[in-house]
């Protein structure tokens, strides 16, 4: 979750949707890195069991508008 491991992320330009693993909306650094240097539009979590209760509720505790599957199947429309 470094800037040097993701320049070219960042240098691609904005981002509207960034599907992310779970654990860096969990983390400090990782959350700084979407906040400060890539600022997606809307963040999906991604690898986090279908049945993480705890997990999912962790990560909209400390970032409300991500978008954390919950159920199989679950879908959105950006």
């Amino acid at each position: 979750m470094s800037e040097k491991n993701f320049a070219a992320l960042t240098a691609a330009g904005p981002v509207d949707v960034a599907l992310v693993p779970h654990w860096w909306l969990t983390d400090d650094d990782g959350q700084a890195f979407l906040r400060d240097r890539w600022r997606p539009r809307h963040v999906v979590a991604f690898h986090l069991g279908a049945n993480d209760a705890a997990g999912a509720a962790a990560i909209q505790a400390r970032l409300p508008q991500a978008w954390v599957c919950t159920k199989p199947g679950e879908a959105r429309t950006y």
